[in-house]
């Protein structure tokens, strides 16, 4: 029987099909659906990463030895070259010769030498452990060696956290290496925080470490946040004393004047002018300094003709007469508009034990400028209207006298508008 069915079924499957009928099954054309269930999809990742890194610690089959420092890291071309355009022209062009080399030897500095073997192995595997210490010489090797991935990691990284680089001292290291290699996002955290924390920055033993430029480019900013411009001028005069133990007196005379030039003397009272006098280094520079307090002096006394002379002929011209974010009380004419309050939570852990007030409400969205304050009148919100004891008074705004917005301290995060001209 089982013979007769075998031979029955060979002879259907041999049959042709018959005109008008439709095709039998084996012959359709239409591609079966796979059941889902019948497939199963492999993921050895973390043992082909294992088997890699592997490959690294014993040297196997390595095409090149990589000597940095006294250390030797036997190496695979391929791998390297898939992961960084730097060494697959270094490793790979007929045009360097080290690409013909079995050792390639590869300056770094102490710092940086340090990390290169985890540098290797995020290489191999993809995989890399940074700290706020170690984050900065391997950004150095990331961006060194064009490895892009590793680079955008560790300048996230350290954008997150910009306030324990300040509590470490790394912050100024970290912001002149942003400005150097252009890592803009890294640069504008770290500006941003000095401009907003500039006085605890430059009490700081790492502020004597910033250079000229940077500190120049400070300096030049109107919304720098300090308590008034002597308070500012201070902090200046503690970066210069820093600079005279390495500088050779002729340098220091030039580098005085090149940085006060941007202090912005008629922001001082007359009486702050005066003080300035008894400072050792107004005393060795005096010529200098007489003309800058000279200039402070013609704003307070009104003489604008003066004024309006050295706004187009001196230096830094306008902003000598532009006041930046000054905290002292004296630079308000005590209006405080709570225009709006927002609540936002937060919730702390073990591993977030810092809140950037900045990533729960933004400057922007606290400050509207769209939200008109009924304190600022005008067309241009350039009328300030105070209180006095006749009834409602309202003055514009002069040069020098510019309404402050600021965010304000409250726990509640309500903004603060402050208005600086003075009755």
């Amino acid at each position: 029987m089982f013979q007769r069915l075998s031979n029955m079924m060979r002879g259907y499957q041999q049959q042709p099909d018959l005109p008008g009928t439709p095709p039998s099954p084996s012959h359709s054309s239409e591609p079966k659906e796979e059941d889902a269930s019948a497939s199963f999809e492999v993921n050895s990742t973390e043992s082909v990463c294992q088997r890699m890194v592997t490959l690294l610690e014993q040297g196997t089959m390595s095409d090149v030895t990589l000597l940095v420092g006294a250390a030797q890291y036997r190496v695979h071309k391929v791998v390297l070259c898939a992961s960084s355009d730097v060494f697959q022209v270094m490793l790979s062009s007929p045009n360097f010769s080290d690409s013909r080399q079995s050792e390639v030897r590869l300056q770094e500095e102490p710092a940086v030498a340090a990390v290169f073997p985890a540098m290797l192995r995020f290489l191999y595997s993809g995989r890399i452990t940074i700290t706020h210490s170690s984050v900065l010489p391997t950004l150095v090797l990331a961006d060194k060696y064009n490895i892009k991935d590793l680079s955008k990691a560790c300048s996230e990284f350290m954008c997150e956290r910009v306030v324990l680089a300040s509590q470490s001292g790394l912050l100024v290291s970290w912001l002149q290496y942003a400005i150097t290699c252009n890592q803009k996002p890294l640069t504008e955290a770290c500006v941003n925080f000095v401009k907003w924390n500039f006085e605890t920055v430059a009490i700081s033993e790492q502020f004597a470490d910033f250079d000229v430029e940077v500190l120049l480019f400070f300096l030049q900013q109107d919304d720098l946040v300090v308590q008034d411009e002597v308070t500012l001028y201070n902090h200046v005069v503690r970066w210069l004393e820093a600079q005279e133990r390495c500088q050779p007196a002729e340098v220091m005379s030039a580098l005085v004047e090149e940085v006060m030039l941007h202090v912005r003397f008629p922001m001082m009272t007359p009486r702050q002018l005066a003080e300035l006098l008894l400072v050792p280094l107004t005393s060795r520079h005096k010529d200098f300094f007489v003309e800058r307090m000279a200039m402070g002096m013609s704003f307070h006394s009104g003489h604008w003709e003066r004024v309006r002379e050295l706004i187009r002929t001196g230096r830094p011209g306008r902003q000598l007469f532009t006041p930046r974010v000054y905290t002292d009380e004296q630079w308000s004419a005590g209006v405080h508009h709570v225009r709006t309050v927002a609540t936002r939570s937060f919730l702390f852990t073990e591993e977030e034990r810092l809140v950037n007030f900045d990533d729960l409400l933004s400057f922007d969205e606290l400050n509207d400028s769209r939200a008109r304050s009924p304190y600022l009148l005008g067309k241009d919100g350039d009328v300030l209207r105070t209180a006095s004891r006749g009834g409602a008074a309202t003055r514009r705004l002069q040069d020098g006298q510019l309404a402050e917005r600021r965010r304000g301290a409250g726990g509640g995060g309500g903004g603060t508008e402050r208005g600086s001209a003075p009755m």
